[in-house]
């Protein structure tokens, strides 16, 4: 016995020593956390982003003062804000439990807020930390139970919150104290504009919840005009009372509180809304180029005819050729906007950047993965990809006619500049950049001598030309108006939009005489043009998403005119004030979050109960207990779970106390911990990949006995990618293999259970349904299977054996993507899938069937509740084929499965 320990305390010592070690010594260097204070603010960093944790809070507490006094609302502890330099993405988010904010302080390549921001930093804290703010004000009865139950209880709230009145608020702050917001971007204004063009306008409780069509930021929109206008209209006052009235009964939305407040509903202030837009909105006529559903996004003129970029919900990302109006999909992209695609002019190859991230860096965090973005090449002619770039922050890449010389745009700290990029050996080579500024859509001519790019400095647009030894030409600008879709039309001449007017334009500029010409407008905004023989194609917006439309080049009015309008510069404090801190070590310990009076259950009966929830801020800690007290058995009830995730591995400790462990009064006490490391993990152009050990230890003790268990997994798992329509996902593989053993101590016997299994998915042609094998195997020295492996409906099967196999037959079905309001949210999606199970079992020689085959189907829905929140209610039912007794279930999520009930089917 003394020796079987040994073994065992050996094993866990290599698994917690030696691999990940291992793992860590390629990585990039981590040097922990960080933190520093300001009067209202903890800030936690790593010392790599020590900069821009100085800028922050070199603006935090004044936007603190301007943020609280709009909220009514001042917290008394410090807004604790976790910045993160190294996603491969800009954002941010606010998460609760507990309440955090998070900065990814990388400036958005895409310019998703528009580019007339000085400081892109300062409008995403203003937007994290509004939301902070608005969702932790003790308001209503939450203001009492907070005291007693924690600060998560505020929380409860969110399900019944619209979406558009959460993010209502940080467009309207992210406007009015900040530069650059959403409010001030003629790109976002597009989003309502199209609509109301159209008569195509979603309805006040469509805009509660995000959907999978147009536009992707719903909420967004349907919020700022909300927020915006009621703040105009009735103060700035009005949405704190309006929050503060929802809080005291929440159950039907915020609708009653603005009625209560405002003397109208949210349909009708959204109507009120909407009518102020409407003015100046004529009517447009488009012609249209793409198909005029889906997004489809300015194309390339090549020697193969007109190749471009779309995304669909159909196909997601994808390469598209263009044969007179009809559009041919090429090859779908693992990308999502145009500009992370360029393609060479011979039409032969093209070249994109893709996202991924390293969950195996020690800097990685759940809700701050760190990534890069890498550059592929696409050979058209043998529909082959080739990666050129490993590790790398490249963006925007552009080829030169024949595809030989690539140029991108690279990420430094939060600013772009413009490399040249070695195809065969990856390298880099900075052709211009500039501290003060950022390089955008590069392009090269097509002789491959001038490249063009749009530069942004403190927020205001140029459009440069990058000559050979690095200098910069200023063709047009510097200009208020935002710059975007830069296109070589001939060796001297640009294509070019801009909103400087208030509405994107197409426009042009010779390099040779710097002269601008406007030449077309249309009543919704022209987002980029290239002119073909007679006629000129163009990239405009509908209600439907982002189209090409197509008119004669003699609609062009060709109107000189100049464009060197600069912003303002917001008055507040500047980049290089340092503010007088202190740099201290973060420690990241659980805090307590949240207590609930929870009935226990202890053994298919309840006693009363509580649960308790601890979370640390970087999420690396987390802490449960749920606790009972039995009074019939005079009995103390506890369960503790104890998660530790640092990265790349995952640890969970475990702790039962008098639990029952059959159907009698028998207790039992029960310690497990589980470990689990991914080996290895690669993202590729059309799959994720990965392969991950899983080791597992259990001590349970016994009035009779005590038992020592382990369990060891191996599993491999590859998954193609997913489209909006793949409700049940794509082509995959799970595979797994492992042993489960137990050693009894009162009788000194061994239990062993090998397993494993694998789990399969095939696409259907090219629809979004699949087909499925799954194969499960389990063994027993016992001889004791019946039980285990549990069919669909937890009808079980009768046999037992020396082994045991449960065979599925998987058909998924998606029925489409809806746009379906309910009660507190929205129903977006539907899937069903049918299954046939059986199973065969071995024993002393012999293969037995289970002289039965279950049929089944589940019914599974996607519900966003709240602005964000999804569920998957399911209901199924599985039938015996060769009895007809029948079991129905229901439950969320696959993870809570409520009670069956049998009954005759036939």
């Amino acid at each position: 016995m003394k020796r079987t320990w040994n073994n065992v305390l050996l094993l866990i010592f290599l698994v917690f020593m030696i691999i990940p070690g291992m793992l860590y010594a390629s990585d990039e260097k981590y040097e922990g956390w960080k933190r520093i204070e300001t009067a209202h603010f903890e800030l936690i960093f790593e010392p790599r982003d020590l900069e821009s944790a100085l800028h922050v809070a070199s603006f935090a507490d004044e936007v603190y003062d301007e943020l609280t006094a709009l909220l009514n609302y001042a917290p008394i502890e410090h807004i604790p804000v976790v910045i993160s330099g190294r996603t491969s993405w800009a954002n941010g988010c606010y998460s609760s439990f507990p309440a955090t904010v998070f900065l990814f302080v990388t400036s958005p390549e895409d310019r998703f807020l528009g580019a007339r921001s000085s400081d892109w930093l300062r409008s995403l804290f203003v937007h994290e930390v509004s939301h902070y703010i608005h969702l932790t004000s003790p308001v209503g009865v939450a203001k009492y139970l907070k005291k007693i139950f924690g600060p998560g209880v505020l929380s409860m709230y969110s399900p019944f919150m619209d979406g558009w009145w959460v993010e209502g608020l940080t467009t309207y702050t992210e406007t009015n104290f900040a530069e650059g917001g959403r409010g001030d971007s003629s790109l976002f204004a597009l989003t309502y504009q199209a609509p109301l063009q159209e008569g195509a306008m979603w309805s006040i409780r469509q805009g509660a919840y995000q959907s999978s069509f147009p536009p992707s930021g719903r909420i967004y929109t349907t919020g700022y005009l909300m927020v915006d206008y009621i703040m105009r209209t009735y103060g700035t006052d009005i949405f704190s009372k309006v929050n503060t009235r929802f809080a005291w009964f929440p159950f039907f939305g915020i609708s009653p509180a603005l009625k209560q407040e405002t003397g109208y509903t949210a349909k009708q202030l959204f109507t009120f809304a909407l009518a102020e837009k409407q003015k100046g909105i004529g009517n447009r006529s488009i012609s249209f180029f793409s198909p005029a559903e889906g997004n489809y996004y300015l194309p390339y003129v090549t020697e193969k005819g007109l190749l471009g970029f779309s995304y669909t919900n159909e196909n997601g990302g994808a390469l598209v050729s263009y044969q007179g109006t009809d559009c041919k999909l090429l090859t779908k992209l693992p990308i999502s906007d145009q500009d992370s695609l360029g393609i060479a002019s011979d039409g032969r190859s093209a070249v994109f950047s893709m996202y991924w991230t390293d969950s195996s860096n020690k800097a990685s965090l759940s809700l701050a993965s760190v990534g890069y973005s890498d550059l592929y090449r696409y050979d058209l002619t043998s529909d082959s990809f080739t990666r050129l770039t490993y590790g790398k922050l490249l963006y925007a890449p552009a080829l030169n006619c024949t595809g030989t010389r690539l140029i991108a745009s690279q990420r430094v700290d939060s600013r772009y500049r413009l490399v040249e990029v070695d195809q065969k050996t990856g390298q880099l080579t900075v052709l211009y950049e500039n501290p003060q500024g950022s390089i955008y859509e590069p392009k090269i001519s097509s002789d491959g001598k001038s490249i063009i790019a749009i530069e942004i400095v403190e927020g205001n647009s140029c459009l440069v030309e990058i000559e050979k030894d690095g200098t910069k030409v200023l063709l047009v600008g510097p200009s208020k108006g935002e710059i975007r879709n830069p296109r070589f039309i001939d060796g001297d001449t640009i294509w070019f939009s801009s909103d400087e007017t208030g509405i994107y334009c197409l426009y042009e500029v010779s390099r040779k005489t710097l002269q601008v010409h406007e030449l077309f407008s249309d009543q919704i905004g022209v987002l980029g043009a290239l002119k073909m023989k007679d006629s000129f194609i163009y990239q405009s917006y509908t209600a439907k998403g982002f189209v090409l439309g197509s008119t004669p080049v003699s609609a062009c009015s060709f109107s000189p005119v100049s464009l060197n309008g600069t912003l303002p510069k917001l008055q507040s404090i500047g980049k290089d004030v340092k503010p007088d801190v202190s740099v201290q070590p973060y420690l990241d310990f659980p805090r307590f979050n949240l207590f609930l009076p929870m009935p226990f259950d202890d053994g298919n009966s309840l006693t009363l109960g509580a649960w308790i929830h601890f979370s640390s801020l970087l999420r690396k800690h987390q802490f449960i207990i749920y606790g009972g007290y039995s009074f019939a058995k005079d009995l103390p009830l506890l369960e503790l779970s104890y998660a530790y995730t640092p990265g790349p591995y995952e640890l969970t400790l475990e702790a039962f106390v008098n639990k029952k462990y059959t159907n009698t009064e028998k207790r039992q006490q029960a310690l497990t911990l589980d470990f689990t490391l991914p080996v290895w993990k690669e993202t590729r152009v059309k799959t994720y990949q990965q392969l991950a050990l899983d080791t597992y230890f259990s001590g349970i003790l016994r009035d009779d006995t005590s038992r020592l268990g382990s369990a060891l997994q191996l599993a491999y798992q590859i998954n193609g990618r997913s489209n909006p329509k793949d409700y049940f996902g794509t082509t995959s593989l799970f595979s797994y293999a492992g042993i489960m053993t137990q050693f009894d101590t009162q009788t000194e016997t061994w239990f062993f259970k090998p397993f494993g299994g694998v789990e399969s998915k095939l696409k259907v042609f090219r629809t979004s349904q699949t087909i499925g094998l799954d194969v499960a195997v389990l063994a027993s020295n016992t001889g004791i299977l019946a039980t285990d492996l549990p069919f669909d409906g937890t009808i079980y099967g009768k046999g037992e054996g020396e082994a045991k196999a449960l065979v599925s037959v998987r058909y998924t079905i998606p029925l489409g993507l809806f746009d379906q309001p309910i009660p507190y949210g929205g129903l977006t999606k539907m899937g069903l899938s049918l299954v046939a199970q059986s199973a065969f079992y071995y024993s002393t020689g012999h293969v037995d069937w289970e002289q039965d085959i279950y049929v089944g189907g589940k019914l599974s829905v996607n519900l966003i509740v709240g602005s964000s929140a999804i569920l998957k209610p399911f209901v199924g039912l599985s039938i015996s084929s060769f009895t007809g007794v029948a079991t129905w279930y229901f439950g969320v999520d696959s993870n809570l499965q409520i009670g069956s009930s049998s009954l005759p089917a036939w």
